[in-house]
């Protein structure tokens, strides 16, 4: 009889066992079914957020066009701007320098020296440019805005003539022009 006794308990602690086991399998399955669950939504999550990334990506593109197609015609409409432009450079700067006495150094130096026949009615706009120094000993250049293209290189063409003296004159370009 001992012998089934120890038999019934051994049943016992096999059933008992055996429910625990069943019930952590269970409990497992469940586990595994939240995990299936939580994937799938970070897997639809990550499909949201590549879609949302390839779009951005299209749309980023998209804007580096429009800003080089900007770029190009900024550039174009600044070159466009400055085509009349010309830049007279080492022409003496008085103290007090007045519009007026300004145009006559110009119309002497382009009119007169370089032989173009260019008057005041051919300027449209006449100005120093650059910061005026203190000691007033810097001479700053001089932008010239002529009427015509024309005129500007006829300006240029005259060049030599201003040869044996310190004063040159070239186009207005911008500064990535010039690189």
């Amino acid at each position: 009889m001992p012998d089934s006794v120890h038999e019934q308990i051994s049943s016992l602690d096999i059933m008992h066992l055996l429910n625990d086991i069943k019930s952590k399998i269970d409990k497992n399955a469940i586990d595994m079914s939240e995990v299936k669950n939580s994937l799938s939504q970070t897997n639809s999550n990550l499909e949201k957020i590549i879609t949302e990334h390839n779009v951005l990506r299209d749309e980023i593109i998209n804007l580096r066009e429009v800003v080089n197609k900007q770029e190009k015609e900024i550039k174009f409409l600044k070159n466009r701007f400055k085509e009349n432009n010309l830049i007279i450079y080492k022409v003496n700067e008085p103290d007090n320098e007045t519009y007026e006495a300004l145009e006559e150094a110009v119309i002497n130096i382009i009119g007169l020296q370089m032989e173009t026949g260019i008057d005041s009615s051919d300027i449209i706009r006449i100005k120093r440019i650059g910061i005026k120094t203190k000691t007033g000993n810097k001479n700053r250049p001089i932008l010239v805005k002529l009427a015509t293209f024309k005129m500007m290189i006829q300006v240029l063409k005259n060049g030599k003539k201003l040869a044996g003296s310190n004063i040159s004159v070239t186009p207005d370009f911008s500064a990535e022009d010039i690189v």
